[in-house]
């Protein structure tokens, strides 16, 4: 199909226009060369196309408990995400990756409102303040009409309090797994909402994680430590969070 019907087109264009038939006879040799290949890009395209959807459908299919989706990666979290979102009718924009995605990982779209997503799926327990502010400017910028922050954790009480102010919705993990459950048609099992946050850093209000020392005095003891440790310092004392 390729090789003949592409150079009939050229070979059509010269008697139209009273041009020389061996002045297009090289772009009709090259048109039979390069379209197989073109073929070829083409069902691979579709092929890798047709995988995604497969690992999307997948994630989609599991129930997770706040175990589980932590244990994704943040490519499947990203993912998830995007599923969720895209079931519910919008139109999913993914922008995220290993590439720079200018402060966003999806872009959502639906009756004429734009919705900027960022999904910070850190190995860590409470989402502080700065990345709220960082997406509240992204949103301003791309002339968006609001932002979403997805999070496997928790949010801090600054990050929730600055939210509030600004057209920001926090989503954090519990919320995600009730989301999915509803989109799903599941039942959600009533949460309680007195549980408190889990720590944020002391010094930069940033997020932590959790830790056993292997030395010194307190060696087999959990700790809470700064996911910034390179530039910062900050420890908790999980005993001073005994629900988590």
């Amino acid at each position: 199909i390729f090789g003949h019907g592409i150079p009939n087109v050229f070979e059509d264009i010269p008697q139209r226009f009273g041009l020389s038939v061996a002045l297009f006879a090289p772009f009709a040799m090259f048109s039979a060369v390069i379209a197989p290949w073109l073929a070829l890009v083409v069902l691979m395209v579709w092929t890798v196309s047709l995988a995604k959807r497969g690992q999307r459908r997948e994630l989609w299919s599991k129930n997770y408990t706040m175990e589980q989706l932590r244990r994704l990666d943040w490519r499947e979290f990203e993912h998830l995400v995007a599923e969720f979102y895209r079931r519910q009718g919008y139109g999913v924009e993914e922008r995220g990756g290993p590439q720079p995605d200018g402060g966003i990982d999806l872009k959502l779209r639906k009756e004429g409102e734009t919705i900027l997503v960022q999904c910070k799926h850190w190995k860590s327990y409470t989402v502080g303040v700065g990345p709220v502010r960082e997406l509240i400017g992204v949103v301003y910028s791309e002339k968006a009409q609001r932002g979403i922050l997805v999070s496997g954790g928790h949010f801090s009480k600054a990050a929730e309090e600055f939210a509030r102010k600004n057209p920001i919705a926090l989503v954090n993990g519990r919320a995600l797994l009730d989301m999915i459950a509803t989109a799903k048609g599941e039942r959600v099992p009533p949460r309680d909402s007195a549980v408190p946050s889990e720590p944020a850093c002391p010094k930069c209000g940033g997020p932590m994680s959790k830790k056993i020392a292997r030395k010194g005095r307190h060696a087999g003891r959990p700790f809470f430590s700064c996911a910034n440790y390179s530039r910062c310092k900050g420890i908790v004392d999980p005993r001073a969070f005994p629900w988590f």
